[in-house]
This record gives structure tokens, sequence and C-alpha cells, in this order.
């Protein structure tokens, strides 16, 4: 498909009913669907979807094929909404409780090797770090972060959190859209009035309601009990190469940008559900960012008012486009030459999608493979600034792929920088500059990066890998 619906695009190592589908557009029964149940809905959703090819393996006359299932011990997962998709054929948004695993995965560790961090309170660090080099300024903000942590552990340890999914019914062992949300009372800028039903701040929509009007269908019921409205932890739901995107920018950032905030033009190809674009006007809350999502899938589009809710902050410093189109037609064809910063590449590639190398073919699901195509890839150059970035998500098993895509855009741009994700995630982001990224230059990206966390640790990651980002950032 030429636009992506995979904000969050993240393997899943394990599946915990990870396994999803939704064959035609039967509308989802009311009643929440429970763990087993709803491992079962998707695997239905599977066989449906699979029946044709594993008819053709199954014993004569059996009528039914077996279905292997790896870790169906979901304790919580209900299917929010499904619909068919013309470009990702079936998609299905469920909510996951995770509350366990989010408290020990976040803060059940010792809390020194990798930075922590999230919102929190005001930030009382220092501005600067132009010596990452130094132990110093790495050390303040591992204290920066282990704070951070502690807030909120104190705040997370007394919610009840989920995770809000988007897959797709050929892939689903890949998160194509991950939204933390958190429940336990009620929220600024939400009053509870009328029979005691969730009214929202004007232009908003009450995401208790269990009816997507955008979509145009019912859906069940989120797993928040009635009258009660999910808040949505923006920061909190990146996934690792999410924050290799965020970080990117700092190789954008110098000494100019000291008096006053920087000012942005990013362009994002393929927007989804708008996770990541929410993300970045969280993190660079100060920023002026001009932002431009492309997605080319309107049901995608229609199932945005679920990962977002009304105590979203409008900030006068912020302006968000979303535009329905294909990338690949929306970069061909778009009038204002070196006119973005950055731009952020995160498409999947659609089922029987292959690169062809050395002489054989192998699926990587991200990037998709119309950019890796030399037309296209200079179409994307002619749009960004002298100094602009191409930030790409790389997201493949197959290693000699990976170095494939490598060596791809090392012939098109002057530096290529790579950030290996950390933790489980195998995703790779490449950082395609069009100018040389000299050993200064990455001294200066990690100062701007120290120095940012320090002044606002409380509105940063809180699962951010500190060690990872300052040795293993590398130009290739």
């Amino acid at each position: 498909m030429g636009e992506k619906h995979i904000l969050g695009k993240k393997w899943l190592p394990n599946v915990e009913g990870h396994k999803g589908d939704v064959a035609g557009n039967q509308l989802l029964d009311n009643q929440l669907l429970h763990s087993e149940h709803s491992v079962d809905v998707l695997l239905e959703c599977i066989k449906n979807e699979l029946k044709n090819i594993l008819n053709e393996v199954a014993l004569p006359d059996s009528g039914n094929f077996p279905i292997m299932v790896l870790n169906e011990s979901v304790k919580n997962c209900r299917v929010v909404a499904h619909r068919k998709s013309p470009y990702a054929s079936g998609i299905i948004i469920r909510d996951v409780l995770v509350t366990e695993e989010f408290l020990a995965e976040h803060f059940d560790s010792d809390g020194g090797g990798s930075g922590r961090e999230e919102s929190g309170k005001e930030g009382s660090g220092k501005e600067g770090g132009s010596q990452p080099q130094s132990q110093h300024p790495v050390e303040e903000t591992l204290r920066a972060l282990l704070q951070n942590q502690q807030e909120r552990r104190a705040y997370f340890e007394e919610k009840k959190i989920y995770k809000r999914q988007m897959i797709f019914s050929y892939d689903p062992l890949t998160v194509q859209s991950e939204l933390v949300y958190t429940l336990g009372g009620e929220k600024k800028g939400t009053k509870k009035k009328k029979n005691g039903q969730v009214v929202s701040k004007p232009g908003g929509e009450a995401i208790s309601q269990v009816v997507s009007k955008a979509a145009g269908e019912a859906v069940g019921q989120p797993l928040c009990p009635a009258g009660e409205s999910p808040h949505f932890e923006y920061v909190e739901s990146a996934s690792q190469y999410h924050i290799s995107f965020c970080c990117s920018l700092f190789f954008l950032i110098n000494d100019s940008h000291k008096e006053a905030p920087p000012s942005f033009n990013i362009l994002i190809l393929g927007g989804g559900t708008n996770v990541f674009s929410n993300i970045l006007k969280s993190i660079f809350a100060d920023f002026h960012l001009h932002i431009d999502v492309v997605e080319i899938d309107e049901t995608v589009k229609s199932f945005c008012a679920l990962f977002c809710d009304e105590q979203v902050e409008q900030n006068q410093k912020h302006q968000t486009n979303y535009i329905i189109n294909d990338s690949q037609d929306y970069v061909k064809n778009y009038g204002n030459s070196q006119f973005y910063d950055a731009i952020f590449l995160d498409i999947n590639n659609a089922q029987n999608s292959y690169v062809e190398m050395d002489g054989y073919k192998v699926y990587v699901t991200c990037p998709q493979i119309q950019f890796l195509d030399k037309v296209n890839v200079r179409d994307v150059k002619r749009l960004l600034k002298s100094n602009g970035m191409l930030i790409i998500n790389v997201l493949t098993r197959d290693g000699t792929a990976r170095k494939h895509i490598r060596r791809f855009f090392q012939t098109l741009f002057a530096s290529v920088i790579s950030i290996p994700s950390a933790n489980k995630e195998i995703n790779e982001v490449l950082i395609c500059s069009l100018e040389d990224i000299t050993p200064e230059r990455v001294s200066a990206f990690q100062g701007s990066l120290l120095g940012m966390i320090r002044a606002n640790y409380n509105r940063w990651f809180l699962n951010f890998d500190l060690k990872n980002i300052l040795n293993n950032v590398s130009v290739l």
C-alpha cells in the first residue's frame, strides 16, 4: 500500500493473543470480549483470511485445519473495533490490560544502566550539556531520569494501565499503532453531567462511547467502566524506535536555537492513527512545529478518534495537517522544494511485497519498497532543506536485507546514522543526512540531548535507554 497504517510498527516476539484479523464488515457484539474469547475471535479472523491457502494442506475430508497458538495467557484483551480496509485487509483495534507488565518493565529495575523518563513535575535541571564526553552531564542526566522514574512510579501505581493497539490481519504479529492509557480518577477537561455520561470539551469526542462515528459502525466497548474516560499517556506510549525518531531531531538543534525555541517543518509518511505526531508534540511542547501527516487509508484515519482524547491541549506553537494521499504521489507532486527539516518514513509493505537483492527475494516489513527506489528517494531529497534529514524505520529479521537497505541509502546521502532499538524490539532507525555528520556533530547531538532531558525530564520517555543512545549511535 502506498501508505502505512502503522505508526507503531513494532514486532512482538511473544504473542499475547496478538493474532488478529477481522473478516468481513460484520459488527462486533457490544458485549465485552474477555481473554480467551478475544483470542478465539482473532484466531477465527486469521483462519478466515488464510482459509484458501491452508485448505490445500489440510487432511482429506477434514474440513478444518489446526492453528498453533502462542502464549494464550492474556489476562484481559478486548476487541474494541474492527473494519475491512482496501489496503490492509482487516484492521483490528483492541485493548489489553498491562498493569503488572507495565509496572514490572518500567519500575522493577535498579534504574542505573538505562535512563527512564516520562512526565512528572516541573523540570528542575540545568540547560546546556555541551560536554557530553564528560561524565558530569551524563551523571546529572541519569539522576534526572531516576527522579522522573520515582515520581511516575507513584502516579502509575494508583492506576489501571492498558494498551490500545491497532493490528492488521495480514501481519498479526506487528503492532501498527499502540497507545498506553490509564484509568483512575476524573481528568482535567472532562466533566460528568447529563445522567452520568462523559461530556468532552467542545470539538472533542468522548472516548468511552461505543460507536465510532468516523468508522461508521458499532464497536465493542473499551475496557474502561461506563462513565470513566481513559487518560492517554502519549509519551509513555513511545516504542523504542519512536524514541529514536524523536532523538534524531537533536542532530538539527544547534547553538542558534538557544536564544529561542526551534522551529521545524516535519513530514510523516505513514501517519497511521496520529500517535507519533502526538508524541512529538508532547516531547517538543516548546518548539514551533509544522507537521504534515500523510496516510493513504481512510479506514485508518477513521480510527484516529480512538487514539486521542479531549484532554490533548491545543498548543498554539503546533500546526498539524492530516492528509489522505499516497505517500509516493504526495512526495512527487509537492510544490515546495527544500521545505522540510525532517521527513519520517514509517510505511509498512503490503502483503506479498518482496525486495529483490543479490539474486533472491526477501520480505521486508518496513520501509515500503517504493522508497527503496532511487527515483522516489530523490523526490524525497528534493523536499528537504540543505541540512535536512530523512529518518527511516527499518524492520526486518533478515540480516542481509538490513545491510542492503543501509548500503542503498548510503549511496544517496552524505551520511547515514544508525540507531538500533534497545530491549526486545528489532527495529533500527536510519538517519539519512544531506550533510556530513562529523564527530563534532555527534558530540553536539549528545550535548543537546542531555541538556533537553535535564531541563525537561518531566516530559521525557520513561523507557529511555540513555546508554544505548550514547554508546550505539554510529555513523555508517
